[in-house]
């Protein structure tokens, strides 16, 4: 089961920093994460390649239950 968050990203120009802005589901509160532009930049490496890994295992998944389904070949 997915959990599921607003997350947003900002350019804070006081601070010259990268905002990472994360509201969990159900919640009123908001979690402000600041980043250096650098930092910043190798978090969304980090970010794209974990959603791509997880997009692979869907996809891996799907076909694993699609051989299940098949049942023993002969």
């Amino acid at each position: 089961m997915a959990i599921k968050s607003d997350f947003r990203v900002a350019y804070d120009y006081n601070t010259s920093t990268v905002v990472f802005l994360v509201s969990p589901p159900d919640d009123n509160m908001e979690m402000r994460l600041d980043f250096d532009v650098n930092v910043a930049i190798e978090i969304a490496k980090s970010i794209v390649s974990i959603c791509v890994a997880a997009q692979i295992a869907e996809a891996q998944a799907a076909h694993a239950i699609d051989e299940i389904k098949k049942g023993p070949q002969s």
